[in-house]
């Protein structure tokens, strides 16, 4: 079977599990439990924690003096709420039994986090995200999306890291030293950075799409299975990509740019440093006039 086809079709059927809402269970209709009845409102106190992880729910972080979950779910689901802490991290599910699932269908819970921490991760599948005490102010964040998830937030930290797969959308905006991006399975990654980023690193696969705004000096671009890195608008002092299989990357670059592109990629960059290497391998093409896909950073 055709590479791309093969990858596609696991791609399909990702979504089709992701938009049923389903967590868990087997094959059969018997291993399902459907939400029903009114959405109904349940407190739960819990332990310290700095990182959340939650599955197919929408997702509040609220400050308090406390620690605390509330969860709104379909009356037949609010007893199976089940709740962990390992390693700081505090994880939400909603837990018949075991070989037991949970299909939510239109009746997505929320789940509103009061905490006095600053949240330092964030796992996600399947929900969304806010954050409403203001920015997120820390050294190291991550945060990892993917089943349809749509996150959006404003954060000043060192380091970030951003995993995201499977449909999920993330859009960061604020300032950040580091930043480690990898996407894939048609998953879109935005960043709109207000200040110079020391190092942006890049690894985009299987139809994702990632835009960076902003000003770098240090941007590695790994990009490869029909992805593509739009980063024209996120001048970078020294620039290094390798981009392979249908792959497609535009950048500018300042003082150095080195090129690897083979395997119908498509690299593109509006300015040609004097310290420039270009490698073209098996039909990919590198430009420097930037083309539809290099300008205006959006999807």
């Amino acid at each position: 079977m055709n590479k791309k086809i093969f990858v596609f079709s696991l791609l399909i059927i990702s979504m089709i599990a992701v938009l049923s809402g389903c967590s868990g269970g087997g094959s059969g209709s018997d291993n399902i439990i459907r939400a029903s009845g009114d959405i109904v409102t349940r407190e739960f106190l819990v332990g310290n924690f700095t990182g959340i992880d939650a599955l197919f729910s929408d997702v509040v972080v609220r400050h308090a003096n406390e620690h605390r979950i509330v969860v709104e779910v379909a009356e037949n689901l609010v007893d199976f709420t089940d709740n962990t802490i390992r390693h700081g991290v505090l994880s939400v599910r909603f837990n018949p039994g075991p070989g037991i699932g949970v299909e939510f269908g239109s009746h997505r819970p929320r789940i509103t986090f009061y905490t006095p921490n600053i949240i330092t991760s964030l796992n996600l599948r399947g929900g969304s995200a806010v954050i409403e005490h203001g920015p997120i102010i820390t050294r190291n964040f991550s945060i990892e999306a993917n089943g349809n998830s749509n996150v959006s937030l404003n954060l000043v930290v060192e380091n970030l890291w951003v995993t995201t797969s499977s449909f999920a959308t993330v859009a960061l905006n604020g300032s950040t030293n580091n930043v480690n991006v990898e996407a894939n399975s048609s998953s879109n990654v935005r960043l709109d950075l207000d200040s110079v980023t020391n190092n942006v690193s890049v690894d985009a696969s299987s139809f994702a799409t990632v835009a960076l705004n902003g000003s770098a000096n240090i941007m590695n671009i790994h990009a490869e299975s029909s992805s593509l890195v739009l980063a024209t608008n996120m001048p970078t002092n020294d620039v290094q990509i390798r981009a392979s299989s249908l792959s497609r990357a535009g950048v500018d670059a300042l003082e150095r740019l080195d090129v690897t592109a083979s395997s119908s990629s498509q690299v593109q960059y509006l300015k040609r440093p004097t310290d420039t290497r270009i490698e073209i391998l098996s039909l990919a093409t590198v430009t420097q006039e930037p083309g539809t896909f290099g300008h205006g950073n959006q999807f």
